[in-house]
């Protein structure tokens, strides 16, 4: 029982944004993840969390944000390559069985071609209904010191930032 209340206090944090538990840093990791394609990054989250928690619950928090970037970069990837609510399931419960044993997430039986993926990356409609474009978004704009933490109650509208019709209205918007 008190692994339970302890994770529920965990994501009771994350979900209150607790600056006195979690720094700009791992919030702006956890908001990024909160438009992941899917919930996966939760349950991962979840164990990674339950082992590596030391005895007041708290995470070293280096390998933390190394643990949330790495699941960030291949959930986008994956996302990207294998799209469907199910296609993360398999090397994420690979990942989980990773850290149980005390070994590092690294998705390495996982990995892309280069050559396939910038095909796909290149074919890819980022749009407005996609949670991988807000996420990369999101990221982006995290990437400027002065950008703060957003609540997470924040939602984002891309049409109202880039217009649906304007690129076949100004025709002069492309970058090769």
């Amino acid at each position: 029982m008190n692994n339970l209340v302890s994770l529920a206090r965990f994501w009771q944090d994350i979900n209150n944004q607790d600056t006195e538990r979690f720094s700009d840093r791992i919030l702006k990791r956890l908001f990024v993840l909160s438009y992941a394609p899917n919930g996966m990054w939760t349950y991962i989250t979840s164990v990674y969390f339950m082992h590596c928690r030391n005895e007041n619950d708290e995470m070293e928090e280096r390998a933390f944000c190394r643990f949330l970037d790495c699941i960030t970069a291949f959930i986008w990837a994956y996302a990207i390559t294998n799209p469907g609510v199910n296609s993360l399931r398999t090397p994420v419960y690979a990942e989980m069985v990773k850290i149980i044993k005390g070994e590092e997430v690294t998705f390495n039986d996982f990995k892309f071609s280069e050559e396939r993926y910038r095909a796909q990356v290149a074919n890819y409609a980022f749009s407005n209904s996609r949670a991988i474009t807000k996420s990369m978004i999101t990221w982006w704009a995290f990437q400027h010191d002065k950008q703060s933490v957003l609540s997470l109650e924040t939602r984002f509208d891309i049409e109202h930032i880039y217009a649906r019709n304007r690129q076949d209205k100004e025709r002069g918007l492309s970058n090769p």
